[in-house]
């Protein structure tokens, strides 16, 4: 990556200061980048971005904060509407998963 590739991501980054960025994965044709969103409660949202190497543009973005989603979509998807972020244990039948107090289950 060069440095103009590595400022325009730098510059998406930084269009987020709600976002604590933490890690990255290099998949040699993607570059993903997760961090975190303080809430009001004892509890975080996240926030992926996916950019391509080919162009070092979003490719995929996705946050599990409803207050954010609008604008994170404003600066990478004009056209988008929030997509609502889904509980893993209220689809999935998995023992691996975080599971909230007191959270009734869909039937």
């Amino acid at each position: 990556m060069n440095r103009q590739q590595k400022f325009k991501i730098e510059k998406k980054l930084m269009a987020l200061p709600f976002v604590n960025w933490d890690r990255y994965v290099d998949s040699g044709d993607a570059i993903t980048i997760f961090g975190w969103i303080k809430r009001n409660d004892d509890y975080k949202d996240f926030a992926i971005i996916e950019f391509s190497t080919d162009d070092y543009e979003v490719n995929v973005w996705a946050t599990s904060s409803k207050e954010h989603s609008e604008s994170m979509g404003k600066i990478f998807q004009p056209d988008s509407k929030h997509n609502v972020c889904q509980r893993v244990e209220h689809k999935f039948n998995v023992k691996n998963c975080i599971r909230l107090k007191n959270d009734i289950l869909p039937k």
